[in-house]
């Protein structure tokens, strides 16, 4: 997801379950090598990354305002795999309104729900 006329960057550290790399080259419309390049750089920071935020599970959601500062981190939306629940990114929609807006995130924030993160054997965090 990108916002670029509303100032918003997203930055995914790995492509979503079930993606190749030629749908993710042709969804962001990205030169194959830049692609890789993206991707190799993005898999080489994700534990550190992960590991500053306390990730646990794939997508963890974290939303910074125009200062770096972490003001949201929780789910996408109330929708889960196979409970008939419309997926609409209302939960991330909602926060990104009062940024964009220069208000404050709601505090109520669900954690988000999904795949636990795969770790290397003997580089698992502290906090699984």
């Amino acid at each position: 997801m990108v916002m670029r006329s509303a100032g918003v960057r997203a930055r995914p550290v790995s492509d979503p379950p079930g993606h190749t790399v030629r749908e993710s080259r042709l969804a962001t419309g990205i030169s194959l090598r830049e692609l890789a390049r993206r991707i190799g750089h993005a898999k080489r920071k994700y534990p550190e990354l992960a590991k500053a935020y306390r990730a646990a599970c794939t997508p963890d959601i974290y939303l910074f305002d125009k200062d770096k500062k972490l003001v949201y981190r929780g789910q996408f939306d109330d929708s889960r795999p196979g409970s008939g629940v419309r997926v609409t990114g209302m939960d991330l929609r909602d926060a990104l309104d009062a940024v964009l807006g220069g208000k404050p995130v709601a505090k109520e924030q669900i954690p988000s729900i999904g795949c636990n993160i795969k770790w290397k054997s003997g580089n698992e965090p502290d906090y699984f």
